[in-house]
C-alpha cells in the first residue's frame, strides 16, 4: 500500500475526531487542492493541458454525516483569502458571471513575472438538491462542457447576458447527495451526456462512526490552521507539473495492460476517462506532497491508483440510482 501524501494525511488527523467517513474526508481534502491549483497548475499529456479541478459527489443515505465533512473542509478553506466560491443556487447565467469576475493574471511562473489570463470557481453544495434546479438540462451541459477546460477564450451567447467571453475557465464542484436523490431527480440522459461520467461518486453506507465528545479547542485550532497552511502552499504555486523517469514507466505499464471498458456496462463512461483521472489525481498527490519540485513521483502515482480502484469498487451503486425514476 503506497504512503498517504502529507496534506492528506495531516488532515484525516484533523478531521478524524468526526463522525464523518474517513472516505469522504479524504475526497474533500482532494476536491481542496484541486481546485485551489486552479489553471495555474497544470500536466502536459500530448497536447492536452490537463488541469487539476475536480467533479465531486458524496453519496449515503441520509444522517451519514455528508454535510458534515463538507462543513470541516470549508472550516479550514475559509481560512484562505481569495478563494472564489460560486452563489449558493448556480444556473448557467451565475456560472459565466461567476468566472467573469474572478478573472485573474500575472502570475509568477519559474520565477518570472507572466501575464495568464485564466478564470475559477469553487462550486460547494452539501446538497445537490440545493444547488440547482433538477433536470436543468441546460446547467448540465454547460457544466459537462466546461469540465474540459480547453485552452483560449470560450465565448457563450445568452438571452440575458449577451455574448460572454471567458478564458482557461476551471470548475471544481463538491456536493453531498442522497441515493434518493440520485434516483428521483438526476435524469437518465445525464449519463449519456457526459456528465456524471466527469464525477467521482463516493459512496458509503456503513455504520456511523459514534464520537460522543468530539475534540474542540487549542489541538484543533492548530490542526486547523497547519492544514490551512498547507492549502496556501498548493494555492500559491504555479507551473508545470512534470513526472520522474519512474514514474512514467509505471503510468506506461498500467496503461498498456489497462482492458477496455465493458461496453454493457452503465459506468463504462467513467471507466473510460480512468486514464485521464490517475493523470489528475497524481498530479494533485505530487501537490499534497510539498515537494520543491513539481515532479509526479511513483509514490504518488501507485497511491492514485489505489484511491481510484476503490472509488471504482463502489461506484456501480451511485449510477444505478441516477434516472431510476421514470419521470426524471
Amino acid at each position: 500500500m503506497a504512503d498517504i501524501p502529507a496534506f492528506f494525511h495531516e488532515y484525516l488527523e484533523y478531521s478524524r475526531d468526526t463522525e464523518c467517513a474517513e472516505e469522504f474526508n479524504l475526497w474533500c481534502a482532494i476536491s481542496a487542492v484541486g481546485a485551489l491549483a486552479q489553471p495555474k497548475l497544470w500536466l502536459w499529456y500530448g497536447s492536452k493541458k490537463i488541469l487539476l479541478h475536480q467533479y465531486i459527489c458524496l453519496v449515503a443515505p441520509s444522517g451519514h454525516r455528508k454535510s458534515e465533512s463538507i462543513d470541516v473542509l470549508m472550516r479550514v478553506v475559509n481560512m484562505l483569502d481569495d478563494v472564489p466560491t460560486a452563489p449558493d443556487r448556480i444556473t448557467e447565467r451565475s456560472i459565466l458571471d461567476c468566472l467573469a469576475r474572478n478573472l485573474k493574471e500575472d502570475v509568477e511562473i519559474e520565477g518570472q513575472s507572466q501575464t495568464m489570463n485564466y478564470c475559477s470557481m469553487y462550486i460547494v453544495a452539501p446538497e445537490f438538491a440545493s444547488l440547482f434546479e433538477a433536470k436543468n438540462m441546460n446547467v448540465l451541459t454547460f457544466l459537462t462542457r466546461i469540465y474540459d477546460s480547453k485552452e483560449g477564450i470560450w465565448s457563450y451567447v445568452t438571452g440575458h447576458m449577451g455574448e460572454v467571453h471567458i478564458e482557461r475557465p476551471s470548475v471544481s464542484i463538491l456536493a453531498g447527495s442522497t441515493p434518493e436523490w440520485l434516483a428521483e431527480m438526476m435524469p437518465h440522459s445525464a449519463i449519456g451526456g457526459g456528465f456524471t461520467n466527469r464525477f467521482h461518486f463516493i459512496f458509503n453506507d456503513q455504520p456511523l462512526k459514534r464520537v460522543a465528545f468530539p475534540q474542540t479547542g487549542l489541538e484543533v485550532a492548530k490542526r486547523m490552521r497547519k492544514c490551512a497552511s498547507f492549502l496556501t502552499r498548493i494555492q500559491n504555486r504555479t507551473g508545470e507539473i512534470n513526472w520522474t523517469p519512474k514514474a512514467m514507466d509505471f503510468y506506461r505499464d498500467w496503461y498498456t495492460a489497462l482492458p477496455s471498458p465493458n461496453p454493457a456496462s452503465i459506468t463504462r463512461g467513467w471507466e473510460a476517462r480512468l486514464p485521464f483521472f490517475l493523470l489528475q489525481l497524481s498530479a494533485i498527490a505530487c501537490l499534497a506532497n510539498n515537494r520543491p519540485q513539481l515532479l509526479i513521483e511513483s509514490e504518488d502515482i501507485e497511491w492514485a491508483l489505489e484511491t481510484l480502484l476503490r472509488v471504482r469498487s463502489y461506484i456501480k451503486q451511485s449510477f444505478d440510482c441516477i434516472g431510476r425514476n421514470p419521470l426524471a
